[in-house]
C-alpha cells in the first residue's frame, strides 16, 4: 500500500494530518482499509436524500470509527452538498492550518475552492476517486520550506540545462510545473526572487534569464 502524500521535506518531515472530504453524492465507492494508521480523518458528505447506507460501508466505519465523520446535508437542492462541503473545509483548514485537505469529487467545480485555498497558504487539491487521494505518484510531495523549494529547483535547473527557460515568465510557469501547480503567485516569485539573490540566475531589464550555473 503506497504511502500517503504528507508534501514533507526531507530536512523538515513534517507530518500533515490528511482532511479527506468525499462528495458521496457524486463518489461512492470508498476503501476504508487506506485510512487504517495513517494521520487521516475522512469526512462522507452526504445528501439529504441519503436515508441508508450500504452495510459494507458501515463496516468499514466500525473498524476505523475515530477517523470517520459523516455529515448529513440537512436541505436538498442544486449544489446544497457542495456548500455544506465547502463549508466544513473551511472549517476544518482553520482548525487545523498545517493539515492536508482533499475534496474527492468528479464536481471540476470545486477546483475554484482549491484555488481559493491555495492562495491563503492551505495544501489543497480534488481527486476524482477515493484511492488516488492515497496515489503519492498523482500528486507527489513537495518541500515544505522555501529553503527545500529553492534547492528542487536549482537542481532541476542543472540537471535540465538544454531546456531552461529564457524568460522570467516562462520560468515561473516552468517553476509551477515543477510542483504540479499547487504553489501560489507569492510563492513562485519568492522562489525566482531567492535564485535572484543566490546568484543562480539574472533577470534583465526585458525579464529575459541569465543562468549562473
Amino acid at each position: 500500500m503506497p504511502d500517503l502524500p504528507q508534501a514533507s521535506a526531507a530536512s523538515a518531515k513534517v507530518i500533515r494530518t490528511n482532511h479527506i472530504f468525499v462528495d458521496f453524492e457524486n463518489i461512492h465507492e470508498i476503501d476504508l482499509a487506506l485510512v487504517a494508521d495513517k494521520p487521516v480523518i475522512v469526512y462522507l458528505i452526504l445528501g439529504e436524500q441519503h436515508k441508508k447506507l450500504a452495510v459494507e460501508i458501515v463496516e468499514q466505519f466500525l473498524k476505523v470509527p475515530q477517523q470517520v465523520r459523516l455529515i448529513k446535508a440537512a436541505k436538498s437542492g442544486n449544489n446544497a452538498l457542495d456548500f455544506v462541503l465547502a463549508y466544513h473545509v473551511g472549517v476544518e483548514s482553520v482548525a487545523d492550518p498545517k493539515g492536508y485537505f482533499h475534496i474527492v469529487s468528479r464536481d471540476t467545480g470545486f477546483d475554484a475552492l482549491i484555488v481559493h485555498l491555495k492562495t491563503l497558504h492551505v495544501f489543497a487539491r480534488r481527486d476524482e476517486s477515493f484511492a488516488k487521494a492515497f496515489d503519492p505518484t498523482e500528486h507527489p510531495p513537495i518541500p515544505a520550506n522555501s529553503a527545500d523549494l529553492v534547492k528542487e529547483v536549482i537542481a532541476r535547473l542543472t540537471k535540465n540545462k538544454n531546456s531552461r527557460p529564457k524568460r522570467k515568465k516562462t520560468l515561473l510557469s516552468q517553476i509551477n510545473a515543477y510542483f504540479q501547480k499547487r504553489l501560489t503567485e507569492a510563492e513562485l516569485e519568492k522562489i525566482v526572487q531567492k535564485l535572484t539573490t543566490n546568484k543562480v540566475i539574472e533577470i534583465g531589464t526585458k525579464d529575459e534569464i541569465v543562468y549562473k550555473i
